[in-house]
């Protein structure tokens, strides 16, 4: 892909100034993991904005394995932020849990 780092990739050239600033960063990240089937199958379930399906459709074709690729050098390399990787098939509601305790508030 490209030999640019993450770091150098996370910063913003301000034309005015000159000066380039790092972006904004959290300091935890959860990504709802969920194969690329079941977001097929979501997608067709899905009734808001039904115009947008096959545009979603077509963006998880083309984007879904280069996300997970760069997720997972993300994950590898990122010394930034914790990142956790929650299990999108769950419930809301055992992934609310999950992310409260993860975050020490039950």
């Amino acid at each position: 892909f490209s030999n640019i780092s993450l770091e150098d990739s996370l910063i913003v050239h301000n034309p005015k100034s000159g000066k380039y600033v790092p972006i904004c960063i959290p300091s935890r990240i959860y990504v709802f993991n969920v194969d690329k089937q079941t977001l097929f199958e979501r997608c067709e379930e899905s009734e808001d904005m039904p115009e947008k399906k096959e545009f979603r459709k077509r963006n998880i074709t083309k984007y879904y394995d280069l996300f997970m690729q760069t997720l997972d050098e993300v994950i590898e390399t990122n010394t930034r932020c914790s990142i956790f990787m929650i299990n999108g098939l769950r419930t809301p509601e055992e992934i609310h849990k999950e992310i409260m305790q993860k975050e020490g508030l039950i």
